[in-house]
């Protein structure tokens, strides 16, 4: 079986890759970004079929919503800081945004949603793993039989 790696522009496939990108990825974002994104966990997974490449896909588009939401909440501060005097310290203008956001409804379900992600992401990752052990259980089982069985 080739590489995954080696497959171009990524190796999950062109039709599939599209309907992730366009799930994934908004009008205002960079879809080559994405690609990279998704190109980095193939590099670094190299997954084995269908599954673990819905397992790639599931990682790689649960990471690019996690930087996203890092962006949101950094513009939010950013909003919330320009609200704060501007002749008080750079840790009181930070401490006075931040509690400023904290208790708003937009900040926490900000924080719910990037921990779903976060779940997401390392749930389909142990399940990849899971499924990585149980091949090469399966061919160390194989090869047992091959060797007790020689034909």
């Amino acid at each position: 079986m080739s590489s995954m790696k080696e497959k171009q522009p990524s190796s999950l496939g062109a039709v599939r890759h599209d309907l992730l990108a366009r799930y994934s990825v908004n009008n205002l974002e960079c879809a080559e970004n994405f690609d990279v994104v998704v190109q980095d966990h193939v590099h670094d997974f190299e997954p084995e079929g269908g599954v673990q490449e819905g397992f790639i896909e599931e990682m790689a588009s649960a990471y690019w919503r996690m930087r996203r939401l890092s962006a949101i909440e950094n513009c939010m501060m950013n909003q919330a800081i320009d609200n704060t005097p501007p002749d008080d310290t750079g840790i009181n203008r930070i401490t006075e945004a931040f509690s400023s956001l904290a208790g708003t409804s937009k900040y926490n379900r900000l924080n719910i949603y990037e921990d779903c992600l976060h779940r997401r992401y390392h749930r389909t990752f142990r399940s990849m793993l899971t499924l990585s052990e149980y091949r090469r259980r399966k061919a160390r089982i194989k090869k047992q039989e091959e060797e007790a069985n020689p034909a």
